[in-house]
Parts: C-alpha cells; sequence; structure tokens
C-alpha cells in the first residue's frame, strides 16, 4: 500500500488550462490525461489525499462522479472551490517520526501549528518543496500531473533536496 497527495486537479475547468499554463489543448484532453495519469499511478489499496480542487466549472460532472472513475481510498482535504462538499479543512498525518499538516491553501495555516505543510491551492507560483517554509506545494502543474508519493517527499524533505522535482 501506499500513500499518495494531490491538489488541485481542476476536473472539468477549462479556464485553468490558461490560468497555469497547462499543457493540454482542450479540457477534454487535460480530464482525459489526469484521469489516467492517476490510474496509472495508483493501486485500488492505496491511499490517496486529495488536498482540493478536484473539479470545476459550469455544468461539470460531480465529485461523486469523478469518485467513480478515480483508484484509491480517497480522503479529501476541502478546497477553496469545493462548495458544500462535506471535508475537512486540513488532515494532520504521522510519517517517519513527523507530524505533517496537509491543507489546501497554505495561508490558512493554523498560527499554532509547527512544522512541515503539503498542501495545494498556489499551482505553479510556488516551488515543490520550500525547505525555509517547510512546505510542499502537491498542485499538479508541480508534480507531473499525477499523484506525488508520500514516501518520496519524505525522502525529499529528509535530504534536503532543493533542486526541483521530476515525476517519473
Amino acid at each position: 500500500m501506499n500513500t499518495w497527495l494531490i491538489s488541485d486537479t481542476h476536473f472539468d475547468h477549462s479556464n485553468i488550462i490558461k490560468y497555469c499554463n497547462r499543457p493540454f489543448g482542450s479540457v477534454v484532453t487535460m480530464n482525459y490525461a489526469l484521469l489516467n495519469n492517476w490510474r496509472d499511478t495508483v493501486c485500488p489499496g492505496d491511499v490517496v489525499y486529495m488536498l482540493g480542487d478536484l473539479s470545476l466549472g459550469k455544468g461539470i460532472h460531480t465529485v461523486g462522479w469523478w469518485f467513480e472513475r478515480l483508484i484509491g481510498h480517497i480522503l479529501m482535504v476541502k478546497g477553496s472551490h469545493d462548495n458544500g462538499l462535506q471535508a475537512p479543512l486540513y488532515r494532520i498525518i504521522h510519517a517517519k517520526n513527523m507530524d505533517i499538516l496537509l491543507i489546501h491553501n497554505p495561508t490558512d495555516i493554523p498560527i499554532w501549528w509547527k512544522g512541515w505543510t503539503i498542501h495545494g491551492h498556489l499551482h505553479n507560483q510556488a516551488p515543490f518543496i520550500d525547505h525555509s517554509r517547510e512546505r510542499v506545494n502537491v498542485s499538479v502543474e508541480t508534480i507531473g500531473y499525477k499523484p506525488a508519493n508520500l514516501k518520496d517527499i519524505l525522502s525529499k524533505i529528509k535530504g534536503r533536496e532543493d533542486k526541483e522535482w521530476e515525476a517519473n
């Protein structure tokens, strides 16, 4: 079993392609690529922390519709565009002797939190790893448009690899 993290897929959101300079010619192509990347990465018994903004747009498919097509046990954190979704605003996980805060928007990190945070929301406006702020940005633009493995993230945090991460 693996643990994966991802944020800001924005399924069905055609404008996100130009807003974030995504390498897709259409929303259909983007949806297909994101769905296939997820399904090629995650196994049925794996856990996936989806850190918000799964889908967005007029006439979009519901979150439930996407959940039926995505693989793994998906644990949501509510994002800025997840209206009506019943999900927590953050989660705290424990891995490799570390407590890690999972949240959508890093500006919402509670003032009492001390330690590493994994987030989304910033898309390609923030690096994958920011050691100085103890933050990891798992917006799809920073992780190769597929879920990122928690073990790989922790290795990069603990190894202090400041170079840009590239998806396998």
